[in-house]
């Protein structure tokens, strides 16, 4: 399923890591895994319900939780994204998924400059974080 998704065949990887989430019942990594997968294929209702179940069976996962954050603000969603930034945050302090997902929160808000500050945090936590350049 790795592999798969690794060369862009999101489908497969799609499929394999379904499969391993309906083996391994409360396996957040299969399930965040599987979302971001279903993202690429734009299936953002799969995505999401993917997400909210990896946050169901481990509410420590930070994982690609910035993608989820798109999607809420997507869908106009902004008091799970207002509890999905605050517990990322709470989880961890030092990790750029977090701080990202405020930007969001800020951007569905209709403050740019505040969602660019967050961008601009997460970017000194970890440069190399694409979806902070993306949203930035």
């Amino acid at each position: 399923a790795h592999y798969a998704a690794a060369v862009h065949d999101y489908a497969r990887g799609e499929e394999g890591f379904d499969a391993l989430a309906a083996k391994y019942d409360a396996c957040s990594h299969a399930l965040v895994h599987s979302a971001r997968c279903a993202l690429a294929r734009s299936r953002e209702g799969k995505a999401m319900t993917c997400f909210k179940r990896a946050r169901t069976a481990d509410a420590g996962c930070i994982d690609f939780m910035d993608r989820y954050a798109m999607c809420l603000r997507a869908h106009k969603k902004a008091s799970e994204l207002s509890r999905l930034c605050k517990d990322l945050i709470a989880v961890d302090k030092t990790r750029p998924e977090g701080w990202v997902a405020v930007a969001h929160l800020w951007a569905l808000k209709g403050d740019p400059n505040r969602a660019l500050e967050y961008c601009d945090r997460a970017l000194i936590l970890n440069d190399r974080h694409t979806h902070a350049h993306q949203v930035k």
